[in-house]
């Protein structure tokens, strides 16, 4: 427990749980556009301990208040702010105002790092930590341990969207595209649903080359038909699969055995598997023919039939085809 005693100093308190000693606060006035937290306030019937902690947050946010009104870089303040943290980790404004105080007393930043770790654990989907460590990063210009930090943040929630994002800039930053795909592909292993692995894979590639080689299309062509192939009702490799089919020209990927394994899937599964009945009518209607537009209406409009959810897309889509241009 981080408990506050007169002078502003901070000290280390375990196992307090009273606040036998804390006299009622009065509401403190309003400080202007630089209050940036009111204190809370509780009814009497909570439990004593509960009390406590509120008196500890609002005394914390108090005293930050006040420091930051007169730009006090130092030791002190820089512990102020780690106390703030603890009371509001997502607090803007304290992680800003730490990054100031870090600055002008030269700390050690590779402490620092340490210390984002700590918190980027403790709360992993808090934007404001990761954008913290980022800037520390960036001055220290050292990456060392971020994959590995990134790739221990994901064990316990694979879609951190943060936790994917921070990656990205990191890998993008230093140049780490080695190793990505196969750290993809281990992701892809524990769920193969994980839209935010999906989304780095398409990410490396497209920021590894400034045009995808034809055997690399190819390539991840056949490993979204891999994952379809496991499991039909997957969304997530149908539209990677999709995103390669549009990227470019239809020479640039072949497209038969794709569009004979969206039949066979078809077939299997004609009410539920919607994304390989999607995938049909998009070649369908890129090849343009009379034949293919009308397999393409079909399709449209048995999927209005069973995917009632979505029945008004279904008869939109059906709505926006075009005259086939060739006989």
């Amino acid at each position: 427990n981080v408990v506050l005693i007169d002078g502003g100093f901070l000290v280390d308190e375990p196992g307090v749980g009273r606040c036998d000693a804390r006299p009622a606060r009065r509401r403190p006035e309003p400080c202007g556009s630089h209050q940036l937290l009111k204190a809370l306030y509780v009814p009497s019937p909570l439990h004593r301990e509960h009390l406590f902690i509120v008196h500890v947050v609002q005394e914390v946010m108090d005293l930050f208040r006040a420091v930051l009104l007169l730009d006090e870089h130092s030791e002190r303040t820089l512990a102020l702010t780690a106390a703030a943290i603890e009371c509001n980790a997502a607090n803007y404004t304290v992680w800003h105002f730490r990054r100031k105080v870090l600055a002008s007393l030269n700390s050690d930043l590779y402490d620092e790092l340490e210390f984002t770790r700590q918190h980027a654990l403790e709360s992993p989907k808090n934007y404001q930590i990761w954008h913290h460590r980022r800037e520390i990063v960036e001055r220290l210009n050292d990456s060392t341990v971020e994959l590995a930090l990134v790739a221990e943040a994901l064990t316990d929630d694979q879609k951190n969207y943060h936790a994917w994002s921070y990656r990205q800039w990191v890998v993008k930053r230093f140049s780490l595209w080695d190793g990505e795909l196969a750290f993809v592909d281990e992701m892809l292993l524990l769920d193969m649903r994980n839209n935010s692995a999906w989304n780095h894979r398409w990410f490396v590639i497209h920021n590894m080359h400034a045009v995808v080689p034809a055997d690399v299309r190819a390539r991840e062509v056949q490993v979204a038909a891999a994952h379809i192939r496991r499991a039909p009702h997957n969304e997530s490799p149908w539209n990677y699969l999709r995103g390669y089919l549009r990227e470019g020209p239809s020479s640039a990927v072949d497209v038969e055995p794709i569009e004979r394994m969206a039949e066979e899937i078809y077939a299997e599964h004609p009410a539920t598997c919607i994304f390989a009945a999607n995938l049909l009518v998009d070649l369908h209607l890129q090849a343009n023919t009379r034949d293919r537009i009308n397999k393409a209406n079909e399709i449209l409009q048995a999927l209005a039939k069973a995917d009632t959810v979505r029945a008004a897309y279904w008869t939109y889509r059906l709505a926006q085809v075009a005259k086939p241009a060739t006989a």
